[in-house]
């Protein structure tokens, strides 16, 4: 016999073996596994309501209300309108830390003043 075709029988048998055992020890799925609950005189519970339902999901509130938007200004001043420091280096930082509000503007390049 060729042994290019014992060895491709072999692996077919292997293959059937190990898919009948595996599928020996895999339990089978119970059919109906979950029964209600036999009906008794007493009055049935309120259920709790559900918080993500369809409609919730689905039919979300998109109106535009700024009422609740912040549009306090900042406590350090640094507001929308505020313009970025040009120059951005540890003096720079060491100048704003110590309260310049002038650090790092265009005109003090390098960290020197002029």
């Amino acid at each position: 016999m060729d042994p290019i075709l014992a060895v491709l029988v072999v692996v077919v048998i292997v293959g059937a073996l190990g898919w009948w055992l595996l599928r020996r020890r895999r339990p089978e799925p119970v059919e109906d596994e979950w029964v209600l609950p036999p009906e008794s005189g007493a009055a049935p519970r309120r259920s709790v309501p559900q918080v993500l339902d369809r409609d919730a999901l689905l039919n979300v509130d998109r109106a535009l209300d700024p009422a609740k938007w912040d549009n306090s200004p900042d406590a350090d001043g640094d507001g929308p309108g505020a313009e970025p420091p040009q120059v951005l280096d540890r003096d720079a930082l060491r100048r704003r830390a110590a309260g310049d509000p002038d650090a790092g503007d265009a005109g003090d390049e390098g960290g020197t003043a002029r």
